[in-house]
């Protein structure tokens, strides 16, 4: 099992709290199946290029959201197929600008 970053963490007891749910309930965020998946670098290659790809991993792919976990920060961005980026919402995903979001991931200004 794979640990969620801060981001994730924090969410999930939020919507945890929120509903008067145990913590535990995080690990309904986890990838529902742990079938390998061949990873997926053309959302994240449109936006950024080849090298700046390099500073991210490809986790999974869930809900039609390619996961990418920045290797300094250990935040996650995520993408659809168009390059659209997301963060969890209360009620499953919310688009957010890229820009803003690759910010927040990377730790840059």
């Amino acid at each position: 099992m794979r640990r969620l970053d801060r981001d994730e963490t924090l969410q999930a007891i939020k919507v945890a709290s929120s509903k008067n749910q145990v913590a535990v309930s995080f690990r309904s965020m986890l990838p529902l199946s742990s079938e390998p998946s061949i990873p997926n670098w053309a959302p994240l290659g449109r936006l950024l290029g080849p090298p700046m790809c390099a500073e991210f991993m490809w986790m999974f792919q869930l809900q039609g959201l390619e996961h990418y976990k920045h290797i300094e920060t250990r935040r996650y961005l995520r993408l659809d197929a168009e390059g659209k980026c997301y963060v969890p919402a209360d009620v499953g995903w919310k688009e957010v600008p890229f820009e803003d979001e690759w910010k927040r991931v990377t730790g840059r200004t």
